[in-house]
């Protein structure tokens, strides 16, 4: 019972983090091409392509998100090096990503930071659900 309590509370978390950077929207918009991202697909579809085009020029940084790994702290498993490739085979502008787009380096630091960050915030969920 207690490990469902957790479960929910992590859920209802992540989904207050993506609606907290302003992003869910985008998140929510790029479900067609969630296939080719999470290596269910060989290609992204033409509905992914359509989508992939229209954010990258109205809101390049969460796409970035997406493409550099970040959605995988809203729950979702992404293949990273196909999301990096998603601009290029979708044909899509990328002028608008480059600033966007982290170093390697950058990457790197994000994803120890990610690492650290989920265990404490699920022992930080659970102190709480204790409390109550």
């Amino acid at each position: 019972m207690t490990s469902l309590v957790v479960v929910l509370v992590a859920l209802v978390f992540s989904r207050a983090a993506a609606q907290g950077n302003g992003c869910s929207s985008v998140m929510m918009t790029l479900s067609p091409c969630m296939d080719f991202i999470s290596s269910k697909a060989p290609e992204p579809g033409i509905s992914c392509c359509s989508v992939i085009a229209g954010v990258v020029q109205t809101d390049p940084r969460c796409l970035c998100m997406v493409l550099d790994g970040t959605a995988t702290s809203f729950g979702i498993s992404i293949n990273q090096p196909r999301a990096m490739e998603l601009p290029g085979v979708c044909k899509a502008s990328q002028e608008h990503l480059h600033q966007h787009l982290p170093t390697r380096q950058q990457q790197q630091r994000g994803k120890k930071l990610r690492q650290q960050q989920i265990p404490h915030q699920v022992k930080s969920l659970v102190n709480l659900y204790v409390l109550i």
